[in-house]
């Protein structure tokens, strides 16, 4: 065999290893791939199927007789709160409350059993702010009604119904919320690690407005649909 032969025989050789290890990588990544989705979908089921415990106090905002604010929930001294509606358990609800339940299942697109018993109802608060406030309201935690945050050690979500009626308002159990429609606004937390923690409170985006707010809560597990934010596991 000439050298040509020789060199050309080599030059296919390597044209032919250089085919495999990349027909290899390619099988590789492609197994890497779907291994990396099985991983992803089984943390999926983890984060969702958590057992959903409120971590909050007064999920459905009953209000103190005597200062007429929530319960277990810090109030800025620039925001006014006023009852908006009282949502009832019964099946048999008022021609108001199933207004505005429908529209509710119309702008968060999803069935909240509105002619059906409920286990408990709740009220949905008005929150009016002034004069630009840097927080606008939060749940205290179950653990410690001293304290102003939750811990992060496991999957949680921050969320409530919210609709914006003027200003703008973000961030937190208020994320996502918009103008004129409600929402459910919400925050996902992944564990954060030793000592983290988290502040429940929504920030004003405008130096005034007012928000329509019901089940301000944070509650273990991934949940996505408005449907299953209520009612849960309460240990406040």
């Amino acid at each position: 065999m000439s050298l040509e032969q020789q060199i050309g025989a080599l030059v296919k050789a390597s044209e032919n290893l250089t085919g495999a290890v990349n027909g290899k990588i390619g099988e590789i990544d492609k197994h890497l791939e779907v291994n990396t989705a099985k991983v992803d979908q089984e943390l999926a089921k983890i984060q969702t199927k958590l057992p959903r415990i409120i971590i909050t106090k007064n999920q459905v905002l009953n209000l103190d007789a005597d200062t007429g604010l929530p319960t277990g929930m810090a109030i800025h001294s620039k925001v006014t709160v006023t009852e908006y509606m009282t949502i009832s358990g019964s099946n048999m609800k008022p021609a108001e409350q199933l207004a505005l339940l429908q529209e509710m299942e119309t702008d968060m697109n999803t069935n909240l059993r509105k002619t059906s018993h409920y286990r408990q109802g709740f009220k949905i608060l008005k929150m009016s702010w002034v004069d630009s406030p840097t927080w606008l309201a939060f749940p205290h935690a179950a653990d410690d009604p001293n304290l102003s945050s939750i811990p992060v050690n496991t999957f949680l979500t921050l969320g409530a119904f919210v609709k914006v009626l003027t200003g703008n308002l973000n961030h937190s159990w208020a994320t996502g919320s918009q103008l004129g429609k409600w929402v459910f606004s919400n925050t996902k937390l992944n564990p954060a690690g030793f000592g983290c923690y988290a502040n429940l409170h929504p920030i004003p985006g405008s130096p005034s407005g007012e928000v329509l707010v019901a089940l301000p809560a944070a509650i273990t597990g991934h949940i996505d649909s408005p449907a299953q934010w209520f009612p849960n596991i309460n240990l406040g």
